[in-house]
């Protein structure tokens, strides 16, 4: 899949739940849940890399929390019309140029 068909894909599920009175959040709320699911995404990596063994999850939490992020991530741009595979693609550019030349 595309990050086009991603963000696709996003924006009709977004307005499904939307249309059903579910996610009805502004951009602040969105914004916000991005970085809780970026917490958890750290308290899995750090629970699958031994840091919080006392609490132990799963390595399937890792994808899920991804997943999550994405939806968010898409979710943001989709709302501030962020076209997400062309500004990715001008930053891999930015990266091979500032760390390959």
């Amino acid at each position: 899949m595309e990050l086009k068909e991603l963000q696709e894909l996003v924006k009709r599920t977004k307005s499904e739940l939307d249309n059903k009175g579910k996610l009805t959040w502004p951009a602040m709320a969105l914004l916000a849940d991005l970085v809780e699911e970026v917490g958890e995404l750290a308290e899995s990596v750090k629970s699958a890399e031994g840091f919080k063994p006392y609490k132990k999850m799963p390595r399937g939490n890792i994808s899920r929390e991804v997943s999550d992020i994405l939806f968010s991530l898409a979710t943001i741009a989709n709302h501030y019309g962020v076209d997400m595979e062309a500004e990715f693609l001008k930053t891999l550019d930015g990266y091979k140029n500032r760390f390959l030349k």
